[in-house]
């Protein structure tokens, strides 16, 4: 199957357009880290508190009465 000048411009064109997205990607992920306003939020970062830990109950049970 003989290969033109075309089907080799197409191919090119494309491994070029996959390349460039990835670097954007890749590049928009590495800022994003550290810009606290922008950019992926997939992973909780160490400096956001999240959710409060668990802590004491705030009403905890009271012992049952003597004799019970």
């Amino acid at each position: 199957m003989p290969v033109n000048e075309a089907s080799e411009l197409i191919a090119l064109t494309l491994i070029s357009a996959v390349h460039i997205v990835g670097g954007v990607a890749l590049i928009w992920g590495m800022l994003g880290a550290d810009s606290p306003g922008w950019g992926p939020r997939w992973w909780r970062r160490g400096d956001d508190p999240g959710d409060d830990p668990p802590g004491d109950d705030p009403s905890p049970l009271s012992p049952a009465p003597p004799g019970t």
